[in-house]
């Protein structure tokens, strides 16, 4: 292969040698001489159209120029011309990825890594890809191939427990972080993200659900950046307001360990823990003391600038999800569709890299569209270069730059939907918004935010389309099919004896749950978990449980639809998936808790029936209440039947409501009035 240091003159005459043509043209590309780069290899490309290292060269000019479409083709005939080129693979990856095409990318980045099996770098490039293009599984081997070549890469171990943790590889994430801290005991960070990593979102059983809450909790309390926000959080009142929140302290050590993403937010903790708003409060310090140093030089906290504008109020609508997602089809879709134009200048702020025709479709309503590959820094500014007046999340923790976005005051006025499952804890979230129909009478403690209790269910959202229904083949014949099919983080252990003994009663029925997606160790936990309940409560788990690969949008419905009794999961009550059910005339049997992420059914159902003419069959009093209802429904054929006719007939209730939308117009325009008086 031909070398590819420069010359002592990247001025040399045009009779050049090519050896001298590629060296030339490569140290122009360090540069950023791109034009003249191409000059250069343009001979070589006359004599040799296919030649490997100019048509490389020429693909990366045409990169700097932008010229992306150029670019790829250039490098994919390096590539055919000589497969083994790394930097090839690479160059061919970063184009992709600057086109938004990840999956692409990622196939990419894999090959580069494989023709350099040893270069940790390139390892550790193909995980993050296979990571950012959703293949989890893909990128575990590369994560350890770069931690295992580079150990004194302290950040590479870090990523990977990180990696091994959102694949429910919990005891192998805690051990790569343990190994981090045998290094540097003294890195915050690490041990606050091992906390947040021993969090499952498929436990074994109910003790380890409580180890696991506890090692967070002892993350919480010996991270020694926050010891003083800690004291100042245990001072203020429960359900203190944003006011009252305590400023948060420096930075935890080690957190450049974490890239862009930061240390991940502790999603689970709802899934475990009632709310606990001091908790909350004690994390968010953390977390937003890590966001304002990655942050670090802008006017974070202090207030954006007011742009010049019309009249009208501008609003941010930010999230990673801007795609055929639940959060999108309860949150984004109906402010989206629904805002006041007159009054309102939208503007949807798009952090994520899922595509799909359905959020175009919503960015393509917005006044204003920021979108694309910024790092966390980066966006930071530019979200308060816009100078919106108020700012709206529909969740906080599924996408991570989204939620470290969440920790700075980017707009005067920001809130959160119940897309968020608890309280956020954070500073920054002046409100959170929810549905008066999911909350208990007491609900304002539940919050460190100001609760804003808007009208029914709080969203405008669209009737699902629901196809016809289709049974499964293996379905029983006039058996019972009972619906689980939720996340199965909403699956409390606690509970797994609520559905085996309905299966012990009714043999013959059959349980649909979900497994966990691309998650392999997490799916046999959840099987294995199940199937010993079932087994113990004398039920048979190998007839009368299924678990549901995943399915696109419109087989997963279909089957539904088919299903003969909704069990909303007593942990954690279904949202959108409870509408699906409404839509289809599936009878949904909910047991309501004490707080909004165990009332979301029981507030859908009394939305549906507010005078409780026919719901009462489906709200359950206690477990015991519960399991009795479900039996009673299974062996009463003609009871479903009416009750699928009535829910029907009233679904129209649930659907569509413009009332929260306005409630939410009105609240804006209150709450960005009253931050300007006070600015």
């Amino acid at each position: 292969r031909r070398s590819m240091s420069p010359p002592e003159s990247i001025d040399a005459p045009h009779a050049e040698s090519p050896e001298d043509a590629i060296a030339a043209a490569a140290a122009m590309i360090e540069q950023g001489r791109w034009h003249e780069a191409m000059s250069r290899v343009a001979r070589l490309l006359a004599a040799d159209h296919s030649d490997p290292e100019a048509n490389l060269l020429k693909g990366l000019a045409e990169a700097g120029l932008g010229r992306l479409d150029d670019a790829e083709r250039s490098l994919r005939r390096s590539i055919d011309a000589d497969p083994g080129q790394s930097l090839a693979w690479e160059s061919l990856a970063a184009a992709l990825e600057r086109r938004g095409a990840f999956g692409d990318a990622s196939d990419a980045r894999l090959e580069a890594w494989r023709r350099a099996p040893q270069d940790a770098r390139l390892a550790a490039a193909a995980a993050g890809a296979l990571f950012n293009a959703g293949r989890l599984e893909a990128a575990a081997d590369p994560a350890r191939a770069a931690a295992s070549l580079a150990p004194d890469r302290l950040d590479f171990t870090v990523r990977l427990a990180e990696l091994l943790a959102l694949l429910d590889r919990r005891d192998e994430a805690v051990e790569a972080f343990d190994r981090v801290l045998a290094k540097d005991p003294t890195l915050e960070a690490v041990r606050m993200a091992r906390g947040v990593a021993a969090l499952p979102s498929v436990p074994c059983d109910r003790p380890e659900v409580e180890r696991a809450t506890a090692s967070f909790r002892a993350s919480l309390e010996t991270c020694a950046g926050c010891t003083a926000s800690n004291r100042s959080i245990d001072a203020a009142s429960p359900a203190g307001s944003a006011s009252e929140a305590p400023r948060s302290g420096s930075a935890p050590s080690g957190l450049e360990l974490f890239g862009d993403a930061g240390i991940a937010w502790p999603f689970l903790r709802a899934a475990w823990c009632e709310p606990d708003p001091i908790e909350a409060r004690r994390f968010a310090a953390i977390f937003t003391a890590s966001a304002r140093s990655a942050a670090a030089g802008s006017r974070r906290m202090l207030g954006p600038a007011r742009a010049s504008r019309s009249q009208r109020l501008r609003v941010g609508i930010l999230s990673g999800l801007w795609c055929d997602h639940v959060v999108a089809h309860l949150f984004l879709e109906g402010w989206m569709r629904h805002l006041d134009r007159s009054r309102f200048e939208v503007v949807a702020i798009d952090l994520g890299r899922r595509r799909d025709a359905f959020g175009e479709a919503l960015l393509a309503r917005a006044d204003r569209v920021e979108r694309g590959m910024r790092p966390f820094a980066a966006w930071a500014r530019t979200i308060e270069s816009l100078g919106c007046d108020a700012i709206l999340w529909p969740e906080i923790g599924i996408e991570p730059v989204a939620t470290r976005l969440a920790a700075l005051r980017l707009a005067p006025v920001q809130a959160v939907a119940w897309g968020h499952p608890e309280s956020t804890g954070l500073a920054s979230i002046d409100v959170f918004l929810s549905g008066d129909a999911m909350e208990p009478e007491a609900a304002s403690g539940h919050y460190s935010e100001e609760l804003r209790r808007l009208p029914r269910l709080g969203a405008w959202i669209a009737r699902p389309e629901m196809p016809a229904p289709r049974a499964a083949l293996d379905w029983p014949v006039n058996a019972t099919v009972f619906w689980c099919a939720q996340t199965p983080h909403k699956h409390h252990p606690r509970f797994d004896a609520l559905h085996a003994s309905i299966a012990a009663a009714r043999p013959g029925s059959r349980f649909v749950f979900s497994r966990p997606h691309g998650r392999e160790a997490a799916a046999a936990r959840f099987e294995r978990r199940l199937g010993e309940a079932f087994a113990a409560a004398g039920a048979d788990p190998v007839s009368q449980l299924e678990f549901l690969p995943r399915l696109d949008t419109k087989e997963f419905r279909a089957r539904l639809a088919a299903a003969d009794v909704f069990l909303d999961p007593p942990g954690w009550s279904g949202g959108h998936t409870t509408l699906e059910a409404i839509a289809a005339g599936v009878p949904v049997l909910t047991l309501p808790g004490a707080f909004l992420r165990r009332r979301h059914a029981q507030g859908i159902l009394t939305t549906l029936d507010p005078a409780t003419t026919f719901i009462g069959d489906l709200l359950a009093a206690d477990e015991a209440d519960f399991v009795r209802r479900a039996i009673g429904l299974s062996r009463e054929p003609e009871r479903r039947r009416a009750l699928s006719s009535a829910i029907k007939a009233a679904s129209a209730r649930v659907f569509e409501d413009l009332a929260p939308i306005r409630a939410l117009e009105a609240w804006i325009e209150r709450a960005v009035g009253r931050a300007s008086e006070a600015g």
